[in-house]
């Protein structure tokens, strides 16, 4: 009714609810980078230009990226592309999509509106991808977090300006948090939800006789 998460957790007179970790795998990946690419600047929907996708799917074919960083499959934003894990959206929101946009909008004039706003829009994706790479670095000291801090608030003033119909989600405001945590816990690393959604994705993959309870008590 209120929106507001309630856990029994909440009775506890020292669990500090307060203290509690952001999962920057949902709040930052699969969310913040998503929602922007997707739900504000609309790649993959039935209305997006086939120029800037095809422009895109050329540059993530041709783009050479270490082993260790995860592939991303070329059709990105077709009707018959997979659904994407949060590593994935890592590496197309701090790698591929800002190649193409910097390669599709940085090169052209402001003389017209629409090459106007081109620019503003790259210039609030590039906020949000340097405050991705901050918040991934291995090493956070408090110039660091109140930088990440400092970048997360200019796009989202810079989302707010340029498109002011658009209604903010929680995980915005929640990763306006997420500095302090960065100061409290450390590099994300060390706390994100990676290795337990690893250990989920294994164990679905494992065969079972498909009747609820009884695979548990082997575990």
């Amino acid at each position: 009714q209120t929106g507001v998460r309630w856990s029994e957790l909440a009775r506890l007179l020292y669990f500090d609810m307060f203290t509690v970790s952001l999962s920057t795998l949902c709040t930052i990946f699969s969310c913040l980078i998503k929602e922007h690419f997707t739900g504000i600047l609309g790649i993959g929907h039935k209305s997006t230009s086939e120029k800037p996708l095809s422009k895109i799917w050329q540059d993530i074919e041709q783009l050479l990226t270490p082993s260790w960083i995860a592939s991303v499959l070329t059709n990105l934003g077709s009707a018959g592309h997979r659904k994407l894990k949060a590593d994935q959206w890592q590496v197309l929101g701090t790698v591929h999509l800002p190649i193409t946009l910097i390669k599709l909008w940085a090169v052209i004039g402001r003389e017209d509106v629409h090459s106007s706003h081109c620019h503003s829009i790259l210039e609030a994706t590039m906020s949000l991808v340097s405050a991705v790479i901050v918040a991934m670095s291995h090493s956070i000291p408090a110039a660091n977090a109140a930088e990440y801090h400092n970048h997360m608030v200019q796009y989202l003033d810079g989302i707010k300006h340029l498109f002011p119909n658009y209604r903010l989600h929680p995980n915005h405001h929640m990763a306006l948090h997420l500095d302090q945590f960065l100061l409290l816990f450390g590099p994300v690393h060390g706390w994100w939800t990676f290795p337990f959604k690893w250990m989920i994705g294994a164990v679905q993959q494992m065969p079972h006789n498909g009747k609820p309870g009884m695979f548990s008590k082997y575990l």
